[in-house]
């Protein structure tokens, strides 16, 4: 149905009757999205998003110049209907642009899934703006694209990942629980992280931090989906021998970069330092027992001296 609508349109367009953009791409995007969803031939449905896009770049082009060429000419309710279809058409092109890098994920094009991967991030950001769970979604599907690419440098996807992580981060700072949006962007980052090589392990550790991040978050949100393949990677981790005695003289086995006291708050609880582990906490008890157990042998020691010295 929507396919008919939509060449319905384009008659009427190559006779010159008028028809407006919003008639050639609705019924085109109800249909690219159907595609979409129900994919039965990659190569069709990548076919029919490539041309959504292309319709969809024309009428937002079109929406565009007539908005800057035009703006004397138009009255107040005709320039506000043009401002409307040209936030539906950059909205439509974030969505088609979603699909062509998933469907070219899919077909194992991974360079031109890439390609389109930076695509669909520049437009989020126009749409929604950088401060926006949408964008970081977008920097994180992004990322995903590098490690189908290992000629290409992985330490980019680590950036546009900790990049995604300070966004959230900013919007965690302002509700009163975590979205566990959160503990997937941690989890990407580990997988990130993983595969990074230096001598030390620097990397390894970082990827423990952020997995152990996740992790938390997933075990505190209730959210049973992803923490099984999360805790696979943690252990995974642990068992590297190299890691051993990194992991023991690191202060925290969290990814606490770049976040804030009040992040932190929110994300780890009031009572920051005590995981589920007791990993920070029992460091901490350990910590105080032992000053607590320098303080008696001193005490005890001054009353020994005393009662001697009375004698």
């Amino acid at each position: 149905k929507a396919e008919a609508v939509h060449q319905k349109a384009l008659r009427l367009k190559e006779r010159n009757h008028p028809c407006s953009p919003k008639q050639l791409v609705v019924p085109l995007m109800q249909l690219q999205q159907l595609t979409a969803v129900q994919v039965r031939s990659v190569d069709e449905s990548l076919k029919l998003s490539l041309r959504a896009l292309e319709v969809v770049e024309g009428a937002l082009s079109q929406a565009d110049t007539s908005l800057v060429m035009n703006s004397g000419l138009l009255s107040e309710k005709e320039r506000r209907q043009l401002e409307r279809d040209l936030r539906s058409y950059q909205v439509y092109k974030v969505d088609v642009l979603f699909s062509v890098h998933n469907l070219c994920k899919i077909s194992g094009d991974y360079a031109s899934a890439l390609a389109h991967a930076k695509l669909h991030s520049q437009s989020t950001l126009e749409v929604y703006k950088r401060s926006h769970r949408n964008y970081a979604y977008a920097l994180m599907l992004e990322a995903s694209c590098y490690s189908f690419l290992p000629s290409l440098d992985q330490m980019e996807a680590v950036e546009l990942l900790a990049e995604a992580i300070r966004i959230q981060l900013e919007l965690t700072e302002g509700q009163d629980k975590v979205d566990s949006f959160l503990a997937r962007l941690y989890e990407e980052k580990g997988h990130a992280l993983s595969h990074l090589a230096d001598e030390e392990e620097t990397s390894s550790l970082k990827a423990l931090q952020a997995f152990n991040t996740s992790r938390f978050i997933l075990k505190k949100s209730g959210e049973q989906s992803r923490l099984e393949m999360v805790e696979r990677m943690v252990e995974e981790l642990r068992q590297n021998p190299l890691l051993c005695d990194r992991i023991e003289n690191e202060p925290s086995p969290y990814d606490l970069e770049d976040m804030s006291p009040a992040a932190r708050s929110i994300v780890f609880g009031a009572d920051f330092g005590e995981s589920e582990e007791g990993a920070e906490g029992e460091a901490s008890t350990a910590t105080l027992m032992a000053a607590l157990g320098l303080v008696s042998l001193c005490v005890g020691g001054a009353v020994l001296y005393f009662r001697k010295a009375r004698r």
